[in-house]
């Protein structure tokens, strides 16, 4: 059996999501809009929410009051989705998150496309400041690097044939056959080969 020089494949398994924090501040004037949008999310994307703080304005922007603030997300034309509780208390900075107990809520994530809004539970004629801040992660293509095409050379025998093998290695040193099937993620690089070898 003679064997070829294996060329490698080198698939570098690393799904290397985009993450962006960011924050949106502002006034909710009594009166005025409800919710306000804090940030569109794309197809694919999730969104986190971080933290939320602010109250109500009292006496001038320096004195705020309690207040409880809501996340809503709106999918398109459907009607606005409750999604969290906020309760600041005020000028101290302090906040808890509670669920919206009627939405069921997974690791504190939604997925787009949607907006993301916030607004004051009552208003009580009182204008109303607040933060909010999130994490997006975006998905982005695995970073994927492919050798050149492995070259089976020609043969006047149509009946010649030839062993192709796919191996895996994690540290480019050993090589391991590949069984038929799938590989689960890993928290370290893999990579692949292919072998091919001439049948006696």
């Amino acid at each position: 059996m003679k064997i070829l020089v294996p060329l490698l494949l080198l698939t570098l398994g690393v799904n290397a999501n985009e993450v962006v924090y960011g924050s949106k501040s502002g006034t909710i004037e009594s009166g005025g809009e409800s919710t306000v949008k804090i940030v569109d999310v794309a197809a694919g994307e999730s969104i986190e929410i971080m933290n939320v703080i602010g109250g109500r304005i009292k006496d001038g922007l320096d004195n705020f009051e309690r207040a409880t603030f809501y996340i809503t997300a709106k999918y398109g034309e459907l009607p606005s989705m409750g999604w969290q509780e906020w309760y600041c208390s005020g000028r101290a900075g302090q906040s808890r998150r509670d669920y919206n107990e009627r939405v069921p809520v997974v690791n504190n994530m939604l997925v787009g496309p949607c907006t993301i809004q916030v607004g004051p539970t009552t208003t009580n004629g009182y204008s109303s400041k607040y933060q909010v801040s999130y994490k997006i992660t975006k998905p982005s293509a695995a970073g994927t690097t492919t050798s050149a095409p492995i070259l089976l050379p020609p043969t006047q025998d149509a009946a010649k044939s030839w062993f192709v093998k796919l191996q895996v290695s994690l540290d480019l040193k050993t090589w391991d056959d590949v069984a038929p099937g799938q590989f689960l993620g890993s928290d370290t690089p893999r990579f692949f080969r292919i072998q091919t070898t001439e049948a006696e």
